[in-house]
């Protein structure tokens, strides 16, 4: 019973309540604690707590999600309890659910009143109004409940990241905004100037017949207008190279990111996630470099012609501004109904995105087991979605377009009947009123683009927090390596994912000059995981990796000192010869490249291929068989001439030979003093061992 525990939990102050969104069906545990947080004025983004949770595309554990509120400062703590807890526990506290499809779910019991509940849900990222049997009905149960860090005051508002981020990214123009101001509003008085030319032409001119002074104005509006279009295309041009320069420094700004955090982040995302960030760069650089200036002048479009209708006809600017109330119902009614719609539209976007590129890159896998019909199936399935979230917006985009096109119009018919009527009764002239209703399309112009700036400051700010839920993620640890006597060193490490248990616990050993380490045991006893943990892709719950390298032992200096061969070869490049030697920069010690090929016989390869070494390999080296992907991959490690060799089951595909040969060159790379780490099950490869691990139910044994 949760009931019996209550007393040892910390009864917060209210706090108010936070509305967050899952990205995708797998992280509503993720944003479920993001909202937990933000009740304790933590922010903290959906992205980062997948991470620190250890979400995958199954979902979030109880274990991970309880580890993940401990590394942000939250106490939190799972119990089994009963219907009638739920009225007594502190709040927040997150349920978890087992939706009718069978689904599990995970949502935020916020408050509760009487026999209704409120409960925060990532589905939709709405607050819903439930009760107690409707709650029961999907609870498993398990519940996790939360202890805030003591605070003697309230946190102070702050604007969200993301936000921050777009304004300073917006401010990063402060030298263009000024000068395409001031040219904007030349061209409006340019406006205003044909207004005025259409009042005097029908009022003076045509019933003077003064044709002198027709040519002498309509020369000066030429000259006018010529110099207008000149600036608004100098303008363009400035405002053109700002978002290009902006799109540059963020897309650049992501990618540096993507290349500096840890990687297994990315075992948390599908590709397609990642790339559709790239869009959401696209519609920051719109706002910013485009919307956020034409927003402003049509706000000083606005306010000149607003005071140019009261100075020619107060009576008629009246009648413009009684239908400012209408455009702005228009406008918030549109925003607030788009806003969870466009939110959905990318997500789904990004989805069917994602898909795309995993089905492209299993299509063998696919052709192979019949799958092609099942795998469209799936494709027009997710499209389906994408479409009817297109269809939703695109009608709310028709309605909100629709009455800012009927509000337009009604506000012309309007000016015309009542100036009309002004001209009819005497009170002003004809030229007046044909004036006033140019001036009023002045009016109307502004107003039906800030409209369409409110849409795209929305999609700003969706794509800004999508694009900040990425960029928030903490990058690798840089601190530098212990230093140990031997090459390098394990001291008691012990490792488990976020959210499972224990791979190992308090493995040491120590990898020497000249000689070899042997790593072997049954399949998931954490084998890659060791690998992984000295190349320091992973960090150690307990204990360290400490070495004995060249350099300061930065993360930098550390890795320059050491090759891997993985398990999969994930061959890049645009050539063999790029993959082999990859582009960074190292001059090509040719006779060393020769001899490795020589002795990989890779050379003969090479021979069969139409332009040798130049062949492009395909995406990944699909083009060549797994042997030859593996042996190339040796050879790309040997190039690195690193005093510390890494192999992960990297002779799994060899046929004998092959093998036979990779296995001669370990033997000459151990006679030259390198430390040399293997994992395999090979006995070929247990015979060139000094050192064996046998790790055996999560144990090790060295044997000698």
């Amino acid at each position: 019973m949760v009931v019996s525990r209550i007393g040892g939990w910390v009864m917060l102050r209210k706090r108010i309540s936070v509305k967050v969104r899952q990205n995708d069906i797998s992280d509503c545990g993720a944003a479920a604690l993001a909202s937990v947080a933000a009740h304790g004025g933590i922010r903290c983004s959906v992205s980062v707590l997948r991470h620190m949770s250890g979400t995958d595309q199954s979902g979030t554990s109880v274990k991970g999600l309880v580890e993940a509120s401990k590394s942000i400062g939250i106490g939190a703590e799972a119990f089994k309890g009963t219907k009638e807890s739920l009225s007594l526990i502190p709040k927040p506290a997150i349920l978890h659910m087992k939706k009718k499809e069978g689904r599990l779910h995970y949502v935020v019991l916020t408050q509760s009143s009487g026999k209704y509940f409120k409960v925060m849900d990532p589905a939709d990222g709405q607050i819903h109004k439930q009760s107690l049997e409707q709650i029961c009905m999907e609870w498993t149960g398990v519940l996790l409940l939360f202890t805030f860090p003591q605070s003697g005051k309230t946190p102070p508002f702050t604007l969200a990241p993301h936000v921050k981020n777009l304004l300073t990214n917006a401010q990063q123009g402060w030298k263009i905004y000024p000068v395409s101001t001031v040219i904007s509003i030349f061209g409006t008085l340019s406006m205003i100037a044909v207004a005025l030319f259409i009042k005097e032409l029908i009022d003076s001119v045509i019933p003077d017949g003064n044709q002198k002074r027709l040519v002498s104005m309509s020369a000066i509006l030429i000259v006018i207008t010529v110099v207008s279009i000149f600036l608004s295309a100098i303008r363009s041009y400035l405002l053109l190279k700002h978002a290009v320069n902006t799109e540059e420094k963020l897309t650049g700004s992501y990618l540096s990111h993507l290349c500096s955090i840890p990687l297994p982040f990315y075992n948390t995302f599908k590709t397609g996630e990642l790339t559709s960030r790239i869009s959401d760069i696209y519609r920051i650089r719109n706002f910013i470099a485009e919307t956020l200036p034409d927003a402003v002048i049509s706000l000083l479009t606005l306010v000149i012609s607003f005071i140019l209708l009261f100075g020619m006809n107060s009576g008629l600017a009246l009648v413009c501004t009684l239908f400012i109330p209408l455009y702005a119902a228009v406008f918030i009614l549109h925003d607030r109904a788009r806003k969870p719609l466009f939110k959905k539209l990318m997500e789904k976007g990004a989805s069917f995105q994602g898909y795309i590129i995993e089905s492209l890159k299993s299509m063998a896998t696919i052709r192979n087991f019949g799958m092609e019909n099942y795998s469209l199936s799936k494709a027009s399935s997710k499209f389906r979605e994408l479409k009817t979230e297109m269809v939703a917006n695109g009608r709310i985009a028709i309605i909100a377009g629709s009455s800012s096109e009927l509000a337009t119009r009604l506000l012309t018919v309007t000016v015309l009947w009542t100036g009309g009527s002004a001209v009819v009764s005497g009170k002003i002239t004809a030229g007046e009123m044909v004036s006033f209703y140019a001036l009023a399309a002045l009016f109307t112009a502004p107003m039906q683009q800030l409209a369409s700036s409110f849409t795209a400051l929305r999609e700003g700010l969706t794509a800004s927090y999508r694009l900040h839920d990425i960029m928030s993620v903490h990058k690798e640890n840089q601190s530098d390596c212990k230093k140990s006597e031997h090459m390098i060193e394990a001291r008691n490490i012990s490792f488990g994912y976020p959210g499972r248990r224990l791979l190992f616990r308090n493995l040491s050993f120590s990898m020497h000059k000249g000689k070899v380490l042997l790593i072997k045991g049954k399949s998931g006893c954490g084998k890659s995981t060791v690998v992984s943990l000295l190349m320091k892709h992973l960090e150690p719950l307990e204990g360290e990796v400490a070495c004995n390298l060249a350099g300061k032992c930065s993360l930098v200096d550390y890795r320059k000192n050491i090759a891997l061969v993985p398990q999969n070869p994930q061959l890049w490049g645009d050539s063999i010869m790029e993959c082999i030697i990859p582009g960074n920069g190292r001059e090509l010690d040719c006779n060393y490249f020769t001899s490795i090929v020589k002795e990989l016989e890779l050379d003969k390869m090479a021979m069969r291929l139409p332009f040798g070494f130049s062949t492009h390999p395909g995406e990944g080296g699909a083009l060549l068989s797994r042997g030859e992907q593996q042996r190339i991959a040796y050879a790309r490690a040997l190039m690195k001439k690193a005093p510390v060799l890494l192999m992960d089951e990297a002779t799994a595909s060899l046929d004998n030979k092959s093998e036979s040969l990779i296995r001669d060159s370990l033997l000459k790379l151990k006679g030259s003093g390198c430390a040399i780490l293997i994992v395999s099950h090979d006995q070929k490869m247990v015979e060139i061992a000094d050192y064996i691990i046998d790790m055996d139910n999560y144990s090790c044994n060295i044997l000698t």
